[in-house]
């Protein structure tokens, strides 16, 4: 079975059915769980997270239960770290969306998931999701 990293537009696209993300991100989880086990990058979980938890600790804590429910947290490790300085010495992008590509690229995912139209060209995996 293959990888699929879920980046956290997704993430929170899925947790929030107001959001204008949430049907695709919800069908496009629940296609790609047929094919590869989910992977949640450790910065796309704690960014999923925020809002939650700005609600209370109770929402945050049922949130948290959804996402490791959904798949994998996967830790930043010295060689994600490492990835992720050389994709921002490279490119021009943040360092959670560098994270998030340096844990694909070390885990050798299949797919990335993510609604970011600025990740067309960031990497061959790399699957931009419409809403």
């Amino acid at each position: 079975m293959g990888l699929s990293v879920v980046d956290a537009s997704v993430l929170i696209g899925a947790i929030d059915s107001r959001d204008s993300c949430h049907q695709s991100a919800t069908q496009e989880l629940a296609r790609a769980r047929q094919r590869h086990d989910l992977l949640l990058p450790a910065v796309a979980f704690a960014e999923a997270l925020v809002i939650p938890y700005s609600i209370g600790t109770q929402q945050g804590r049922a949130v948290e239960r959804q996402l490791r429910a959904l798949g994998r947290v996967e830790p930043i490790t010295d060689a994600i770290a490492s990835r992720a300085a050389q994709i921002r010495a490279r490119r021009q992008v943040k360092l959670p969306d560098a994270l998030v590509l340096a844990t694909a690229a070390e885990l050798r995912a299949n797919e990335v998931l993510t609604f970011d139209q600025r990740w067309h060209s960031m990497a061959p995996n790399v699957r931009v999701l419409t809403p």
